[in-house]
């Protein structure tokens, strides 16, 4: 989808209904695009995809990802950790209204922490 554009720098996808199975088909046209910068997918009802957390780790030039008002739950929200953690280029996430469970709000804390301290180097 995204790979073999050069000039998409902003999508918004954002008040979509869409869900687990959409992420996936999504995230996979758009994870090796080279130029996207800006990726709104909020608004929609991804709760458990592994997908995004996928996106988040493969793709190099997406500096800002907004996915609030979703329900990402446990393997979702897990799966956007570890994304995280091997992402380098974003710049800016917003996971607000998701409800994100307490057991991890730590590991989530810690991992935005690491990225600050990447950024104020």
């Amino acid at each position: 989808m995204c790979e073999d554009n050069r000039s998409i720098k902003y999508l918004s996808l954002q008040n979509n209904d869409f869900g687990d199975q959409d992420a996936q088909v999504l995230c996979d046209g758009i994870k090796g695009s080279l130029t996207l910068e800006y990726l709104d997918l909020s608004k929609n009802k991804f709760c458990e995809t592994q997908a995004i957390g996928q996106l988040i780790n493969q793709n190099e030039s997406l500096k800002t990802l907004k996915l609030h008002y979703n329900m990402l739950r446990l393997d979702g929200m897990k799966a956007v950790i570890s994304g995280l953690k091997e992402n380098v280029s974003l710049k800016h996430i917003d996971l607000s209204w998701n409800g994100i469970e307490k057991m991890h709000c730590n590991e989530l804390a810690e991992v935005l922490i690491g990225m600050l301290q990447l950024f104020l180097r």
